[in-house]
């Protein structure tokens, strides 16, 4: 049977997530990983929620990686090659 959450409702937390996936640097990272794409609310003292669907801006996944890198003291660097729209053919 599959559990289906809706936005927000609260998921477990992060001790029973440890308990149930394993690590605890690798929940409280998927957890990070969640909250930047805006998928969940974390809430101190109350929880962490679902949070209600948006829409994804074009790059949005590539700022957050540029970011992070940042954080780490990496400075990327960004090449732009080309861009081409192209329209779906008929099958």
């Amino acid at each position: 049977m599959k559990k289906v959450w809706l936005p927000g409702s609260q998921i477990p937390g992060e001790p029973d997530l440890c308990k149930l996936l394993g690590s605890a640097d690798c929940v409280r990272q998927a957890l990070r990983e969640l909250e930047l794409d805006g998928l969940i609310i974390r809430r101190k003292g109350k929880g962490t929620l679902f949070a209600e669907p948006k829409s994804v801006k074009p790059g949005a996944k590539i700022n957050r990686i540029y970011q992070d890198m940042i954080e780490r003291g990496i400075q990327p660097i960004t090449r732009f090659f080309a861009s081409r729209l192209s329209l779906p053919t008929r099958g």
